[in-house]
């Protein structure tokens, strides 16, 4: 009796021990992956930069993210990708190498529209610990995060060049002319007593004519 206690106590310490490996194992082969981005309010020109940051250091991964296209173009991703992102109709799938144990790998996008919004998420494929072990476990990579694309405004700003229209101070006034003529008529010089005079030569002269021809008459006499 006392023989079968033993051995019942002996299994389950066993039992315990095993079940305590498999949980320290699990737990060590499990990354919490997560998704945030720099900005979430952008204009037309504007990059947007996604980090994906895993509690356990890695050395590599393959990961699917999944944004707008028409909002949106990627553009690089750190550490090197070595030329393996791929885009199609469901994302960018990027596969990071040579990522020397980071925490953060991150992905820059460039806005392309002029308006609208885009849910940014990823999906893990592989996050891998090193050559020689298996790679973590990663169900999920939280976080889904909305970035905002704003209109340009214009702001029209007064011309600090503008030329004003002064008056001339070279103006030329028309004045009256000193020199003008006058239409006015003058009134006509007067003689006086022209007319009288005019009578008297008359008379003289009639009356020289007249002694001469008596003058005549009497000579021939």
């Amino acid at each position: 009796m006392k023989k079968s206690i033993i051995m019942t106590i002996i299994v389950a310490m066993i039992l315990s021990l095993v079940s305590f490996a498999s949980i320290v194992n699990a737990a060590d082969n499990t990354a919490n992956v997560s998704l945030s981005v720099d900005k979430t309010s952008v204009k037309k020109g504007d990059t947007v930069t996604v980090t994906i940051h895993s509690d356990k250091v890695v050395q590599g991964a393959r990961l699917t993210v999944k944004y707008d296209q028409k909002l949106l173009q990627f553009v690089s991703a750190s550490p090197s990708t070595a030329g393996t992102e791929n885009t199609t109709a469901d994302g960018t799938t990027i596969e990071f190498v040579n990522a020397n144990g980071t925490n953060n790998l991150t992905i820059s996008f460039k806005v392309i529209g002029t308006k609208g919004s885009t849910a940014i998420s990823a999906t893990p494929i592989e996050f891998n610990k090193d050559d020689n072990t298996p790679a973590y476990d990663v169900k999920t990579i939280s976080g889904v995060k909305t970035v905002k694309i704003e209109e340009k405004t214009t702001t029209t700003k007064p011309s600090t060049n503008s030329t004003t229209t002064k008056p001339s101070t070279n103006s030329t006034s028309t004045k009256p002319s000193t020199n003008s003529s006058s239409s006015t008529s003058k009134a006509p010089t007067k003689y006086p007593n022209t007319g009288y005079s005019v009578v008297a030569l008359g008379a003289s002269v009639v009356a020289i004519i007249a002694l001469g021809a008596i003058s005549v008459k009497v000579f021939k006499k």
